[in-house]
């Protein structure tokens, strides 16, 4: 043992530096940093926080998962093969831009998961491409109408991804 310290004193320093490391390990899994450009959703044992997390830095209960969401403008292509009012089925490359709306992340989680854009962006435009895109003639879709079918399909896609808590901020048709 060190040199002037009885078993008893070299025992309580030992304890002291183990309690000091348990406390100090047990701090840096209670701090959490939510990055610019997302929201943290709090979730402890199943439950989850009515409240996102803003960008910034957190004590949390050691326990909890904070899931970060992206509430930047996030891009989706996707090529669907569309019909036509001849009936003709042509291919059509759409992008959408669209964001997480931070208020709702807590929400989204809740009812849709981390996977939010393959199980409700993704299949509502393609139905909602496929049942605008039949009420034109395929020339449209490679003239000046398409301007006009990107609108529609906005028009009908950003009402129900916003009831979803996503904000549909433009639709493109690309080829």
């Amino acid at each position: 043992m060190w040199q002037g310290m009885d078993q008893s004193t070299g025992g309580k320093v030992a304890l002291g530096v183990f309690l000091g490391f348990f406390v100090l390990i047990v701090l840096l899994l209670a701090i959490t940093i939510v990055p610019a450009g997302t929201v943290g959703v709090y979730s402890l044992f199943g439950r989850v926080s009515d409240a996102a997390f803003q960008p910034g830095f957190y004590v949390v209960n050691p326990f909890a998962d904070i899931i970060k969401f992206s509430v930047r403008t996030q891009e989706h292509e996707e090529e669907v093969e569309v019909p036509s009012k001849e009936g003709l089925a042509v291919a059509l490359d759409v992008t959408v831009l669209f964001r997480l709306d931070p208020e709702a992340a807590p929400e989204v989680y809740k009812t849709l998961g981390e996977e939010y854009i393959d199980i409700i962006v993704i299949p509502q435009l393609r139905s909602i491409t496929r049942g605008v895109t039949v009420d034109y003639e395929a020339k449209a879709l490679y003239t000046s109408g398409r301007e006009l079918i990107a609108e529609k399909i906005f028009e009908h896609l950003a009402p129900q991804l916003a009831d979803r808590g996503i904000i549909l901020e433009k639709v493109l048709l690309r080829g």
